[in-house]
């Protein structure tokens, strides 16, 4: 038993040994590298329907991988490659000088010996005859598979365009909701510096915090040993709420970045009063919580200084409120209609791509394959007739061996040498399949590549 990989590129079978099948894609992979070096990024498995092979799933676990029903590999450095790629071709050394074996025969002289020579050659003709024939069903095999391995392609293309459009179209609602909510996002960023300045004036009780904190440490105690880093972190967080000598400057550094931010997001004229009155806001933000500042210096400092803002911003480290608002603003530049428009009409181009009838369908390609089914039925009905001739010849020959009567030698000699030229018509008709074949598997790789 083998595992059985396809390589559409060239319409060749790759063979493994079947315990690549209790192994995952990733080590088939590796194994198809090792052995026929086509590197790791350049392999697309996918099998029968369309399903591309997870990397981390076993092989066992894909309906594929025999001789009818292989894995199929594409090879993205040859499609990507301006050259084509060789394609093997298998030659006969006996095929080229049977016309020669068959001149030399019809010189001979009619004796006992030409007899027996022209009948090992009729059995060397009808031999050759099967070789030929099979490897030309191994061909239209070949270009079957090829076909097949097409259709997964385009099967896999269909489901990745249809999730790809219905990831557009959801894009596209949510991104219109969002246009009609900007002037009130808008809204309540400008009002965001106020609130921080009153989040900022309101203290927070000492007896409630320290109870959280009683309740914290108690949790962190039980956080199991490994996660010993995350209960430092925790509980550094915590002591920056409860000490009283915690500096203030990251409200001011908070309050004094807002203006930056809208700045930054409000790049047309359209936004400019907008930018102003968020601009207004933080600045008087800033001269009342300097004028806090001024008031507790001159008076005596309470062991305990901890306001609505320090707390909240100690919660989710690092996220502080600072890093959420620079968040708000990057992301309301990012989706600036100058920039998600032009965005959305690539998108629908690409689907335009997708959908392309003359990509999708090979024109004329199951009638080639039609030509060539018939092609190796007649291939087979000539070697059942050069299976026939090849026995006459050795009926002959028995026959006059056992007559040993030389005066029928020249009736028998001038029969053989008759059949033998219709035994070299029939040769010369199976080299036509073969190189027929040959020429369609170009022409039918030629095709899927020029679809690409």
């Amino acid at each position: 038993m083998k595992l059985y990989v396809f390589l559409v590129n060239t319409g060749t079978t790759l063979t493994f040994d079947t315990e690549l099948t209790v192994q995952t894609v990733a080590d088939l992979k590796h194994a198809i590298q090792s052995k026929y070096k086509i590197a790791i990024q350049h392999q697309v498995l996918v099998v029968n329907g369309g399903e591309c092979m997870a990397a981390d799933r076993r092989v066992c676990t894909y309906s594929a991988g025999t001789d009818t029903n292989p894995i199929f590999l594409f090879n993205k450095e040859m499609i990507l490659c301006d050259r084509p790629p060789a394609i093997p071709k298998t030659t006969f050394s006996t095929e080229n000088d049977m016309e020669i074996k068959v001149e030399e025969s019809l010189m001979m002289p009619a004796v006992f010996h030409t007899v027996a020579s022209r009948t090992q050659l009729a059995l060397e003709m009808y031999e050759v005859a099967k070789k030929l024939c099979s490897f030309c069903e191994g061909l239209v095999h070949d270009e079957h598979l090829q076909h097949q391995g097409w259709a997964a392609i385009m099967a896999n293309l269909e489901d990745c365009s249809n999730s790809y459009q219905k990831l557009l179209f959801k894009f596209e609602s949510i991104y219109s909701n969002y246009l009609q909510s900007i002037e009130d996002i808008k809204l309540k960023l400008t009002h965001l510096g106020t609130a921080v300045s009153v989040m900022a004036k309101i203290p927070l009780l000492e007896c409630l915090t320290r109870h959280s904190y009683r309740e914290c440490l108690g949790r962190l105690d039980s956080l199991p040993e490994h996660e010993g880093s995350e209960k430092a972190e925790m509980k550094r967080s915590t002591e920056l709420v409860l000490s009283p000598d915690m500096p203030r400057t990251t409200n001011e550094s908070l309050l004094t970045s807002f203006p930056k931010s809208v700045e930054h997001v409000s790049p047309d004229t359209a936004d400019a009063e907008s930018g102003k009155e968020i601009r207004e806001s933080c600045q008087s933000t800033v001269h009342q919580q300097d004028e806090t500042t001024i008031d507790t210096k001159d008076g005596d400092l309470p062991f305990f200084n901890v306001s609505l803002l320090d707390w909240i911003n100690v919660q989710d480290r690092p996220n502080d409120v600072e890093s959420l608002v620079r968040k708000c603003f990057d992301s309301m530049s990012r989706l600036d209609p100058r920039i998600i428009r032009p965005f959305i009409a690539e998108c629908r181009q690409t689907i335009a791509k997708l959908d392309n009838q003359n990509m999708k369908a090979i024109k004329g390609l199951e009638d080639r394959l039609y030509a060539l089914d018939q092609m190796i039925a007649s291939c087979g009905r000539l070697v059942n007739e050069q299976k026939e001739l090849a026995q006459g010849f050795l009926a002959n020959q028995k026959r006059a061996e056992n007559l040993k009567d030389a005066s029928v030698l020249p009736d028998l000699c001038l029969s053989h040498a008759n059949q033998l030229m219709i035994m070299l018509q029939n040769h010369r008709k199976l080299k036509t399949c073969l190189t027929c074949n040959y020429f369609f598997l170009v022409v039918t790789f030629c095709m899927l590549l020029g679809n690409f």
